[in-house]
């Protein structure tokens, strides 16, 4: 593919996203354009022939860049790197979980932790996201993934841009609403 012809391609799509916005069909944020216009940039220079390897390897960084950008909600960095296991144990525990990248895991199995019209939120940036609820728990669950796999309640779901919404119909003694969000990875709702 010509240099050209990649160009008219990047201006065209940023066009019709650009007239898809104004119309009300499409609602893009400013961190949703500037990731558009990096995978844009640098697919056009990935596309461009000849034998420029240092041009390839900056047009891949670019849509490696442009990437999170486009799939991750604003606030999806907030927290920390590595592993985190949250592990509440009373009501003022239950603040919102956050962590940036790697595995979160909250525990929401101590027998002492009231549930019972609690409402909990989970998000991680790039990693696995695990939550532990009580068998004796109904769990009202609005989960969103922007790439990657959603497994809960007995249902799974993979690809991109992944919500499931689903309440567990169990016969339980509390009520729990969970509110999950993962840019990147796996989420997971286990019952225990």
């Amino acid at each position: 593919m010509s240099g050209r012809l990649a160009l008219g391609v990047l201006l065209a799509g940023a066009g019709t996203l650009w007239l898809l916005a104004a119309l009300d069909v499409l609602e893009l944020g400013f961190r949703t354009w500037i990731g558009i216009v990096l995978i844009g940039i640098g697919c056009a220079i990935v596309l461009t022939p000849g034998r420029h390897r240092l041009l390839v390897v900056a047009g891949v960084v670019l849509v490696l860049v442009g990437l999170p950008a486009v799939l991750l909600e604003e606030n999806v960095f907030e927290g920390g790197i590595g592993e985190s296991v949250e592990t509440p144990r009373s009501s003022a525990d239950l603040e919102p979980f956050r962590h940036g990248i790697g595995k979160l895991t909250v525990d929401l199995t101590d027998e002492g932790l009231p549930l019972d019209g609690a409402s909990i939120e989970a998000s991680l940036g790039i990693g696995e996201l695990v939550v532990l609820v009580p068998s004796s728990t109904d769990v009202t669950l609005d989960a969103h993934v922007g790439a990657g796999n959603l497994e809960a309640l007995g249902e799974t779901k993979n690809g991109i841009d992944v919500s499931l919404e689903r309440i567990s119909g169990t016969a339980g003694t509390q009520e729990l609403t969970l509110e999950l969000d993962l840019g990147i990875g796996n989420a997971r709702v286990e019952i225990r």
